[in-house]
């Protein structure tokens, strides 16, 4: 892998659901910011208006796949439907304005209705529950609210897992059917790998590999930065924030869920964005000041 190049961007990310298929539509709507939002369309996308967000970090939006409706979005505090209303159950969801990629909608496998919608609250910042930082999730039932859907209370804010830094992601399983949810423990080098199927989400497997990522003080903690897959899901791409410290990445098995083979692309300061490019043979990070 020497001849990956890395392109480091000064620019901010957003956090935006896993991305399109080709032929599918799920990705045709952005919101983010302070109201903005884009519209994709086949020839180029357009300014779509003012909406309720909110927000300085991560946050999520689906559209249905057939059409390019919009369904639902979220800052991962609260949930609004396609007609940018409040959804009745979409209110006090554990997650964080300054949480780099606090919201993460998937698809419920083999059920078109359902979606799960995660959450990661940053890791120093206490909610309504007293406790601090926690990934979780909660489901959208599209059924419910005469179709413009709403927050199932029965698995509303259902802690995963009590401590990790604010690095989230998706992959599409090998069978086309499933997902691997990722996440990364603090004050550790673990990985903590998810498998969701019909049956609901397993366990985390923790594959211990990398570089610790340490907590600390807002200023300079290592829990910030994107956790980002490539288009074809072989590979992952840690930025962790602090002073001159390694870019990660490593190889991904989307049949078994196994993260392998760490190498370091350089030292970088203040990394936060990642993103690869359409064809896999690209890495761009963004630094955040």
């Amino acid at each position: 892998m020497s001849s990956f190049k890395v392109i480091p961007l000064l620019l901010l990310c957003y956090c935006i659901p896993i991305g399109r298929v080709v032929g599918q539509h799920q990705t045709d709507h952005w919101a983010f910011g302070q109201g903005a939002g884009l519209t994709f369309f086949m020839t180029g996308s357009v300014p779509s208006g003012q909406h309720p967000m909110d927000q300085f970090e991560g946050v999520a939006i689906q559209s249905d796949a057939a059409t390019g409706q919009l369904l639902f979005s979220t800052n991962d505090r609260f949930v609004w439907n396609r007609n940018d209303q409040p959804m009745p159950n979409g209110n006090d969801l554990r997650g964080s304005g300054y949480s780099t990629q606090s919201a993460l909608i998937v698809p419920f496998p083999t059920n078109p209705n359902l979606y799960y919608l995660f959450t990661i609250r940053q890791y120093n910042e206490p909610g309504d529950d007293g406790l601090f930082g926690g990934l979780y999730y909660s489901i959208v039932d599209m059924r419910l609210d005469q179709g413009l859907g709403d927050v199932q209370l029965s698995t509303k804010n259902t802690l995963i897992e009590r401590y990790t830094t604010e690095k989230l992601t998706a992959v599409p399983h090998a069978n086309k059917r499933d997902y691997w949810i990722l996440s990364h423990a603090y004050n550790s080098d673990q990985f903590l790998v998810y498998l969701l199927t019909p049956e609901g989400l397993s366990v985390a497997n923790r594959i211990a590999i990398g570089t610790v990522h340490h907590t600390g003080p807002t200023s300079d903690s290592e829990d910030k930065g994107y956790l980002k897959a490539s288009p074809d899901g072989k590979r992952l791409a840690a930025a962790v924030y602090g002073v001159s410290r390694p870019f990660e990445l490593y190889d991904f098995n989307t049949q078994t869920g196994v993260i392998s083979n760490y190498r370091s692309l350089g030292d970088f300061t203040a990394q936060y964005g990642v993103s690869f490019s359409p064809d896999n043979s690209k890495l761009y990070l963004s630094e955040l000041y």
